[in-house]
């Protein structure tokens, strides 16, 4: 798996793409890197892009481990929105195009009931949902240029 990030500061935006097979150990390692780097910077609002992320080799499967999986990185966020953000409100949208991305956000998301997450699968929704500013009103070129990997 491949995660590319970068922190827009003035518009207190953090954009991530992740890419390939997930990794829960990567997702993991990487959830500490990036919070070790920005815990100090004001983050409201978040693009995480699941488009190229694969949870199975077949398009109509979604294996059963994703689930525990998935509950590992639910702990690891409940865990950093308690202890090292204390709580503060960011708004959360995950950008899916098929249906693997989908169920991973759709799952994701109704663990957090009470935060303000969501997903959605186009452009339109991403900068309204967001609320971004018109110099941010095409996020896939903001996607294709993010400036650090992981």
């Amino acid at each position: 798996m491949e995660i590319r990030y970068q922190l827009f500061e003035d518009e207190c935006l953090l954009i991530q793409k992740f890419s390939g097979s997930f990794s829960f150990e990567k997702f993991k390692r990487y959830s500490q890197h990036v919070l070790a780097e920005y815990a100090g910077k004001k983050v409201e609002k978040v693009l995480l892009d699941f488009r190229d992320i694969r949870i199975s080799d077949s398009v109509d499967e979604i294996p059963e481990e994703i689930e525990k999986d998935l509950d590992k990185v639910v702990q690891i966020r409940t865990n950093i929105n308690r202890n090292k953000l204390k709580d503060k409100p960011a708004k959360l949208v995950i950008w899916v195009d098929n249906p693997q991305s989908t169920v991973m956000a759709h799952l994701f998301v109704n663990r957090f009931p009470a935060m303000d997450y969501e997903y959605c699968s186009t452009a339109h929704n991403v900068i309204k949902l967001l609320r971004l500013p018109p110099d941010f009103n095409e996020p896939e070129k903001l996607v294709q240029t993010l400036e650090n990997s992981f």
